[in-house]
């Protein structure tokens, strides 16, 4: 990529923008309030938007990646979304035999 920029989590939309299509990407992570919420020794929500732990309310997830996009051209074959990690994730037996890996 030629233009990039850093995805901060829980913070404002990053725009993306390349020959193939426009839009927007969020990253959202869990926020310890989500999971102790009566804990007094986390902070309150000052610095993430409460929007971001009412979200995560009821669900298992740790993360989430949010795109919205425009295509510019109709696709001539299968669209793929990919994703590439600095470091390797850590995960377990289980799971690496359900994925596959």
């Amino acid at each position: 990529c030629a233009n990039s920029a850093r995805i901060v989590p829980n913070g404002p939309p990053v725009v993306l923008d390349n020959e193939c299509f426009e839009g927007k990407v969020m990253l959202l992570i869990r926020t310890p309030d989500v999971d102790n919420a009566k804990d007094p020794h986390i902070s309150t929500l000052a610095e993430t938007p409460s929007r971001i732990s009412t979200y995560f309310k009821g669900k298992k997830r740790r993360f989430e990646f949010q795109f919205q996009i425009k295509l510019k051209h109709v696709p001539q074959g299968p669209l793929f979304l990919g994703c590439e990690l600095e470091n390797s994730i850590k995960i377990g037996t289980i799971t690496k035999g359900l994925v596959g890996i």
